[in-house]
């Protein structure tokens, strides 16, 4: 991540493929934003170092979330997760660790949550999620709206067949 964000501060091209792609989206930001979200990349404690209130404020942080975390998420890999996690200490998490393939996909990343071919598999958890705090229910489960496997009615028929010959 620390040569993404030196690519990013001075503002360099990036030549990388896999860099180029990652970046692609930084053309529209302001350059003083894409300098700092650079300057976060490169230190230890992100931004908590630049705005240390922050820490407290998460800490303070006591409402029920919803946490997705992506398993193929370059920008944020389980290490950070687990110290955003960590951080909001007084929040009731529900923490969802996505991997493509349980959604029939190859590729989530970062970004993908909020791509419309997800409004039957994410975007309904987090309205459930939601409907759950509306009716006051705790400890939200995640319904799914189908299996994460693919699995017809003559696959049914075969498994219940199966040695009854």
């Amino acid at each position: 991540m620390a040569r993404a964000g030196q690519a990013v501060a001075v503002g360099g091209a990036v030549e990388e493929p896999g860099l180029r792609r990652v970046f692609q989206f930084l053309e529209r930001l302001p350059k003083g934003v894409a300098e700092e979200w650079a300057r976060w990349c490169l230190t230890r404690g992100y931004f908590l170092e630049e705005h240390p209130v922050a820490r407290r404020r998460f800490a303070r942080f006591d409402k029920p979330t919803l946490l997705y975390s992506m398993s193929d998420d370059d920008f944020a890999p389980e290490p950070a997760v687990a110290q955003l996690m960590a951080l909001l200490s007084s929040a009731p998490l529900e923490h969802r660790r996505v991997i493509p393939s349980e959604l029939g996909v190859e590729a989530i990343g970062h970004f993908g949550f909020f791509r419309p071919r997800f409004t039957d598999t994410l975007w309904r958890e987090v309205r459930w999620f939601f409907d759950d705090l509306i009716d006051g229910q705790r400890g939200f489960r995640p319904r799914r709206a189908r299996a994460p496997w693919n699995l017809d009615d003559e696959d049914v028929a075969l498994d219940l067949a199966h040695g009854r010959a």
